[in-house]
């Protein structure tokens, strides 16, 4: 909320300067669980597609004024500049009650998914109808988990591993960048880096934030 707010008020002041381009804000909001994509913002499945190469996925990117290689079917795009923040709040509020979170032997609300909000800010210059777009991704890793102790069985169980496995996957697409590994580096190998790739790319700039245990025996994970 406090991105998204900051974003809406640096569009508001520019609207008042007398700014020269059209800017919208838009964003979304999606949960990956067990490699399956739920819009949070509607609780609707979401399918991600590959745009790919060609004149076909030339065509896609112009008329969505979008450069990602990925295609969101089925995802709501909340246009927060034409609903207003209010509205904006209240969409995400909703989106919060529909986390899968549970309770295991070492969090009593246990983020059982990853999720993924972001938001898309796209400035148009009227006299020559040029579009330049620029995307905000904030993605809230589930935690990697041991199961011993965190007495994960069943669903909890099958739920870690798909947590650990596609973190496994993103620590070699992160190794494999600091590499500068030109030949492969495995994006598509998990949805969340698929998702993820346009923050990794390009003229991107990562960043990451870790929460950690304070606690001296969980201090081999947290390193």
């Amino acid at each position: 909320p406090r991105a998204l707010a900051d974003a809406l008020a640096a569009v508001e002041g520019a609207k008042r300067r007398g700014a020269a381009v059209d800017a919208t804000l838009s964003f979304t909001y999606l949960e990956l669980y067990r490699e399956k994509l739920t819009d949070l913002l509607t609780g609707d499945a979401v399918s991600l597609y590959r745009v790919g190469k060609g004149a076909a996925a030339d065509e896609h990117r112009e008329r969505t004024a979008c450069d990602d290689d990925v295609l969101l079917m089925g995802a709501k795009h909340f246009d927060a500049t034409r609903e207003g923040s209010a509205k904006a709040w209240a969409a995400l509020a909703a989106a919060e009650g529909r986390k899968r979170q549970a309770a295991t032997a070492m969090n009593a609300r246990s983020s059982r998914a990853h999720t993924v909000f972001a938001l898309a800010l796209a400035q148009r210059d009227p006299a020559t109808d040029a579009v330049l777009t620029s995307k905000l991704y904030l993605c809230d890793l589930g935690g990697s988990e041991q199961v011993k102790k965190s007495k994960a069985v069943g669903q909890r169980f099958r739920e870690a591993v798909e947590i650990n496995r596609s973190l496994t996957v993103l620590g070699r697409v992160v190794d494999a960048l600091v590499s500068r590994n030109a030949y492969h580096v495995p994006y598509y190998e998990s949805r969340l880096t698929t998702l993820l790739q346009p923050a990794f790319g390009g003229n991107a700039r990562t960043c990451v934030l870790v929460a950690a245990s304070p606690d001296d025996r969980d201090g081999d994970e947290a390193l």
